[in-house]
């Protein structure tokens, strides 16, 4: 048998590495050295997940450049030498809507933590996390606790946050939406091969009919139009915001929809970085849907989309995602493109890849926060149980069995 060899402890002279520990940063190093940013560079390709766009240096730069003020202290995992992990935290006003069928009777304003990219860089280790809640958490005495838009619920976070023994003692979990589904596609080489994999050939003739309805109902003059240079930003901030006014998230006044449109100088600053992909789809000239989107490296992200209601018989938002798709295929070609969280029959259509997630709110664990948590989750409760009751009176009455009519 063959001996094991016994390493000894090493002695004093031999420099041992540092242990990893969780320290701020600050925002201008985190901005201008060029090392450390190819280290964060390093950790973002090292894992995927749909939103690491907004975990990118470029888009750090980004909201250091037009929101100075939202960002909080950069938190690295370090062992001194090497970058192991990577939180970049920012204030954010969160509204939690008390709301019938999207309709807001009041809305409850919070002051909350959140991470670009919706999940931090780090490993997958809770006593990192907890720090990090705990040392975020005290840095920021203003916010009511943290909001993070969308959790994998087959992920490591997702676990960590029902599991953490630190979390339930000094934060209230809430989930204000059920658990949803998330569509993302991974873009084959050309349009059509994509069109062969994604759909059967009755879908394609039915596609292309629907595309065809609507070129006729422009009279011919169908186009789909792409923003990416700052020039374009008020041309296009002036066409979507049309759209979204005649859309149905106006009629249904959802809070803070498309307030990005209202800010033309931020997108402007998106693409002077070379960030920016947006569409117009034209209709005869005018514009009848839009796509908010943004690209960076392999990653097309789909933020926010509307249509004309009053195109809705055409189905303009399948006919935009279908010139949509073409044109990523042909014109700097992402090799995914992020629906982003919401469920919606088009998104399912043309997604080949989905999993589920949710949004997630860890309120402080006080008064304030245990008022929040039970006011909202009674409200959603009551909401339920109208619905159910509605149901059960719109169900029509069931048949009598054979048995009891021939009795």
């Amino acid at each position: 048998m063959q001996a094991i060899a016994r390493i000894s402890p090493a002695v004093s002279s031999v420099s041992l590495p540092e242990r990893p520990q969780l320290t701020s940063l600050p925002i201008e190093r985190l901005a201008g050295d060029s090392e450390l940013r190819a280290q964060w560079r390093a950790l973002i390709a090292s894992q995927w997940q749909p939103y690491r766009l907004y975990q990118s240096p470029e888009w750090f730069d980004h909201v250091l450049g037009t929101r100075r003020e939202q960002l909080l202290a950069p938190q690295a995992w370090s062992d001194g030498k090497h970058l192991l992990g990577l939180a970049l935290p920012y204030l954010k006003n969160h509204v939690l809507p008390f709301e019938v069928r999207q309709y807001p009777f009041y809305q409850c304003r919070l002051r909350t933590i959140a991470f670009l990219g919706a999940e931090p860089l780090f490993p997958c280790d809770p006593t990192i996390y907890d720090a990090l809640f705990s040392k975020t958490l005290a840095e920021s005495p203003e916010a009511d606790g943290f909001y993070l838009h969308s959790v994998p619920t087959e992920g490591f976070l997702w676990q960590h946050l029902h599991d953490s023994r630190w979390v339930e003692q000094n934060l209230l979990l809430y989930m204000p939406h059920k658990v949803r589904r998330f569509d993302a596609l991974e873009l084959p080489s050309s349009f059509e091969e994509y069109l062969a994999a994604q759909f059967r050939k009755k879908k394609r003739y039915n596609l292309k009919r629907q595309l065809r309805l609507l070129e006729e109902h422009a009279n011919g003059s169908l186009e789909l139009r792409r923003i990416e240079h700052p020039g374009d930003v008020g041309w296009f901030a002036s066409a979507a915001g049309r759209v979204a006014q005649r859309s149905w998230q106006a009629r249904w006044l959802i809070p803070d929809t498309f307030e990005s449109l209202r800010r033309p100088a931020w997108m402007e600053d998106l693409a002077r970085r070379g960030m920016l992909r947006s569409y117009v789809m034209l209709c005869g000239g005018s514009p009848c849907a839009m796509v908010l989107g943004y690209q960076h490296g392999d990653t097309f992200h789909y933020s926010e989309t509307s249509y004309d209601e009053s195109f809705a018989k055409f189905s303009p938002g399948s006919v935009l995602m279908y010139l949509m798709i073409a044109d990523l295929t042909e014109h700097r070609r992402p090799r995914w493109v992020s629906f982003g969280a919401g469920e919606s029959r088009y998104k399912q259509e043309f997604s080949n890849r989905s999993w589920n997630d949710a949004s997630i709110l860890l309120l402080r664990r006080n008064r304030r926060g245990l008022a929040i948590r039970t006011a909202h989750g009674l409200f959603r409760g009551a909401i339920d149980i109208a619905k159910d009751c509605r149901d059960r009176l719109r169900r029509p009455p069931q048949q009598e069995s054979s048995d009891a009519a021939d009795e």
